[in-house]
């Protein structure tokens, strides 16, 4: 199974429509200019994008809001911080934490601002879906997690499935905060079962356009 031409563009685009909502609401939320790069869209088996993660990841777990999708379709969309540089950018978003902070209250604080910032970008997103492909979904509350590629995508939660089929949408960007000079890119990741819901609301979608 592959994305065709047509349905590469619409995802791409949709990331693209929501971009803006998202840039604007972490600016607000951060304070600082936040840009988003333009998003690619692509769907990869779930070995390839594990392959392409872990070497980035210098050994150390990546970290991981998902909420889980019901109605429309089933599944989860998560937000992968995968590499030190979008690590860096968490921790500059964050802001500084007063001197003497415990490390787990610190660790604490990390990750309940990564789930609201995770939440932001995957509510933002989700909604672009319901309105674009007339769907029916809901969204379970965010959640954080860290751990291996496989763990966070196998094993919190989601039916298993084949690691070699093309089933998991990609969809790629990189933000910038302008004031703290710091970038990070950004994996939003479609797990939906089976992910054919999503391509046939696609192709219905781009016929009633033309």
């Amino acid at each position: 199974m592959i994305l065709t031409d047509l349905q590469r563009d619409a995802l791409a685009e949709m990331a693209n429509i929501s971009a803006s909502g998202i840039a604007s609401q972490l600016s607000l939320l951060l304070r600082d200019t936040i840009t988003i790069r333009v998003p690619t869209a692509r769907m990869v088996t779930l070995r390839w994008l594990r392959e392409q993660i872990e070497p980035n990841s210098g050994g150390s777990d990546t970290g991981c809001v998902y909420q889980a999708l019901s109605g429309s379709f089933d599944g989860r969309i998560y937000l992968l911080l995968h590499d030190e540089r979008s690590r860096s950018l968490l921790h500059a978003l964050v802001g500084d934490v007063t001197t003497g902070t415990e490390y787990a209250d610190l660790q604490a604080y990390e990750h309940e601002a990564m789930t609201e910032i995770g939440n932001i970008i995957i509510s933002s997103f989700a909604a672009m879906m319901i309105e674009l492909l007339n769907s029916e979904l809901e969204l379970s509350l965010p959640a954080y997690l860290e751990g291996s590629t496989r763990q966070l995508l196998f094993m919190s939660g989601a039916e298993p499935i084949d690691e070699d089929q093309p089933s998991v949408i990609v969809i790629d960007t990189e933000l910038h905060a302008t004031e703290r000079q710091v970038s990070g890119s950004l994996l939003l990741i479609l797990r939906l079962l089976p992910v054919t819901a999503l391509l046939q609301r696609l192709d219905a979608m781009m016929a009633e356009l033309s």
